[in-house]
């Protein structure tokens, strides 16, 4: 990857029932995604209507590259690059969007380049946000009430969150050493992931990364496919979580429920996991309630792509 910005480094190390049927490459319809001009190219959030945001790089010189935000149009192909919040020193970076075209993300704010969070009005204005007591904050997704999903840093500690600009309102959880709240639908249900010691979940799971699915009521499940480090990363209102596992040939992704238990064991056969075609590492960020879902895939050189995933009509 050209970019050495902390942030960027971050968001890709924290970017990441059983799935029947056949193949994944004869389930899935896969639609590469570059911003034209532009290097390293994610996506990050999609609605219903199918419009993705996500955040993409300009090169200014050989070793420095600026990010800013920008709306795909997955239906016609089409780019609308978004301006950068607060001035075009401010790197800038689309991570959710909801169905309204309200937009949240974070940028990187001089002089230090601290995160701080933003909510993108369907009107285009900019309102920062940023959790008291933390020297950064990421939105990461918004739902149709407006409630903003994000993940701050606590006291040694990261959390996730939910803020609710209407009442300037925080519910924290899950400290960890690196704690992820990323999608949320419309009942307020949320997913992310959680890193754990061992014992914790259950007595015989060991330590590393579990998805977790926190309800509207505070309720938790935390999950693990096939015994490996997972991360929950998209969720609609069917209850259909879009996520990343790590395996023996790289990172892939996976759809899939849960029943709500304390903990549950995920069994995925290796086929039925998404995976761009000739990639070894496909993160799934989100799944919008047409069952999309969109992400960033990695070539051979290790940069970044978005895409398009679409269930296969064959």
């Amino acid at each position: 990857m050209r970019t050495n910005t902390k942030r960027y480094l971050r968001i890709l190390a924290i970017v990441a029932a059983t799935v029947c049927g056949p193949p994944v490459h004869a389930a899935w319809q896969f639609t590469s995604v570059d911003f034209p001009g532009a290097v390293e190219t994610n996506l990050f959030g999609v609605n219903d209507s199918g419009d993705a945001v996500g955040f993409a790089f300009d090169v200014l010189s050989p070793v420095q590259i600026h990010p800013f935000a920008f709306v795909y149009d997955t239906k016609k192909g089409a780019y609308t690059r978004l301006p950068r919040a607060f001035g075009e020193e401010f790197g800038t970076f689309g991570l959710g969007i909801n169905n309204q075209g309200a937009v949240v993300g974070d940028f990187l704010a001089p002089p230090n380049g601290d995160d701080h969070a933003f909510v993108r009005s369907n009107k285009g204005v900019y309102t920062e946000f940023t959790r008291p007591g933390s020297s950064f904050t990421d939105a990461r997704g918004i739902n149709e009430r407006g409630l903003i999903t994000g993940v701050a840093d606590d006291a040694g500690f990261l959390i996730g969150f939910i803020y609710d600009p209407a009442s300037n309102a925080y519910v924290d959880f899950l400290p960890s050493p690196d704690t992820v709240a990323h999608g949320i639908n419309n009942r307020g249900d949320v997913v992310g992931s959680v890193l754990l010691d061992a014992g914790v979940t259950c007595a015989q799971c060991p330590a590393g990364y579990y998805g977790f699915l926190r309800s509207a009521g505070g309720g938790f499940t935390f999950f693990r496919v096939n015994g490996s480090d997972t991360r929950a990363r998209g969720l609609n209102d069917a209850g259909v979580i879009a996520g990343q596992v790590d395996t023996d040939t790289g990172v892939k992704s996976f759809v899939t429920r849960l029943q709500g238990l304390p903990y549950e064991a995920i069994t995925i056969s290796e086929a039925s996991l998404l995976e761009f075609p000739g990639m070894a590492f496909t993160i799934a960020e989100v799944i919008n309630n047409k069952g999309d879902v969109i992400g960033v895939y990695l070539d051979a050189n290790f940069e970044t792509h978005g895409f398009v995933g679409e269930r296969s009509s064959h």
